[in-house]
């Protein structure tokens, strides 16, 4: 295309990530938007590709149905364009999806979704996304483009929170200000499992500069190692309602 000084009215192209670094990658895509004239048609099953060429652009093709983004707000296009790390396709293509703030819940869900529904997460084509820094309500939108079912799960962070139910796109947090994060509720719910659990760990009783018990504090400090503990021990825990009844919703 480029030795042809923009000749062609039509250019198609197919999964132009394949056998490309993320890099490479990058620098193809620049390439393609330097393009002045003519159309281009990407096929492409890469997250990067359908982020860094704005979702706006984008039209998802299945065996039923054709939907466009093209009514996409242009901020939230924007947003998803900037950061590009997001695997947004995973979002577009399940039939249900978990929102999480980060590796914790992310490690806890699928098996405690087990417990409470008996059935397997991916059997009842449920997906769990981890939104790492990016807000929710980010998502939002694109859930009503895709007339998508939706659960958030999040902490409330000392602050109130009210459950509003929706058809599509719930969240749900801890109504306590006590639980205000997801290893705080566990704690609370099975504080002499983990006082004893963890009873060997050398931690100050300190998180934040406040006073909390030593296994609590513990438990903040090294999230992702407990969030194994907790996988592995559930059986034998109490589960924090508000999670209970997210996977009780999104199951429907």
């Amino acid at each position: 295309m480029a030795l042809n000084n923009d000749i062609f009215d039509l250019v198609l192209i197919d999964e132009p990530e394949s056998h490309l670094s993320h890099t490479r990658t990058r620098q193809l895509i620049e390439s393609i938007k330097s393009i002045s004239q003519g159309q281009i048609v990407i096929a492409s099953h890469s997250s990067l590709i359908v982020n860094r060429l704005n979702l706006t652009n984008t039209i998802i093709i299945s065996n039923h149905q054709t939907k466009s983004l093209a009514n996409l707000d242009s901020e939230t296009a924007k947003y998803f364009e900037k950061i590009d790390n997001l695997d947004v396709l995973r979002f577009i293509l399940a039939k249900k999806v978990i929102l999480v703030e980060g590796a914790a819940e992310y490690i806890i869900l699928p098996k405690l979704f087990n417990i409470v529904e008996k059935c397997n997460i991916d059997q009842c084509e449920i997906d769990i996304i981890s939104m790492g820094s990016i807000s929710h309500e980010r998502y939002r939108e694109l859930s009503g483009i895709l007339n998508k079912k939706v659960a958030v799960i999040t902490d409330n962070d000392k602050k109130e929170f009210i459950f509003e139910d929706d058809e599509t796109f719930n969240i749900y947090a801890d109504p306590s200000t006590l639980n205000w994060t997801l290893e705080v509720a566990f704690y609370n719910e099975n504080i002499a499992f983990f006082d004893e659990y963890y009873s060997n760990k050398r931690t100050e009783p300190l998180y934040n500069g406040e006073t909390v018990p030593k296994a609590q504090a513990y438990m903040l400090k090294n999230k992702t190692n407990n969030a194994l503990v907790i996988e592995e021990n559930l059986e034998h825990l109490n589960i924090p309602v508000y999670l209970k009844e997210a996977m009780s919703w999104i199951k429907k």
